[in-house]
């Protein structure tokens, strides 16, 4: 009887002027790898099982994706300062689809990945390890939660998530770029990502 693992090896290394913590806000993005399966797998113990009638037929089809695309990771990111809605990436990459933005560039749909930044507990948690290590203050903290309309109090979900946003800036969306192709795409997504005031990171 054939044993098969397999493993979901999710991108998490910070980037940023800060360390974001991001391997704490994995439930955050989940929505986001459901949604648009693209997931990066370790297929090394898979490829002998990949055409194993006893292999269910989804999971030959992701052996066979992961083995077939290489990806340059990278990332459209909010500007410090700025507060946008939280489904604000969804909303772009919905938008690019609708109207063709990406296509007219020579650009498929599918390399513009939409976020959401719902707040969470992981908001909450970042937060409290930023303001220990001193990296944020929570007299700042407070000063924003005032001007801003928010609840001045650091178990808030939304205020912590808004104080992170506006302080750091936020991960709006996933550029998976085909490895090879970084100089045809990069500089038309970067010019788009800057008309849309955001700026794109390399993971």
């Amino acid at each position: 009887m054939a044993c098969v693992a397999c493993v979901a090896w999710i991108s998490v290394a910070p980037s940023g002027d800060r360390n974001f913590r991001r391997e704490a806000s994995l439930d955050k993005w989940n929505d986001s790898f459901n949604q648009h399966r693209y997931v990066e797998f370790q297929t090394e113990h898979l490829r002998c099982y990949a055409s194993d009638d006893t292999i269910p037929g989804w999971l030959r089809a992701l052996v066979k994706e992961a083995k077939m695309k290489r990806i340059h990771e990278f990332e459209a990111w909010s500007t410090p300062g700025k507060l946008l809605p939280v489904d604000f990436g969804k909303y772009l990459a919905h938008h690019y689809k609708s109207n063709g933005t990406l296509a007219k560039l020579g650009i498929p749909d599918d390399v513009f990945l939409g976020l959401s930044n719902i707040p969470s507990e992981v908001d909450v948690h970042n937060l409290k390890i930023s303001i220990e290590k001193g990296e944020l203050r929570m007299d700042g903290f407070i000063a924003f939660c005032n001007e801003h309309g928010f609840e001045p109090d650091i178990e808030s979900k939304v205020s912590a998530c808004k104080y992170i946003e506006y302080s750091d800036g936020v991960p709006i969306a996933w550029i998976h770029i085909p490895e090879g192709q970084e100089e045809e795409m990069l500089p038309a997504i970067t010019k788009l990502m800057r008309m849309e005031g955001l700026i794109v990171k390399e993971c």
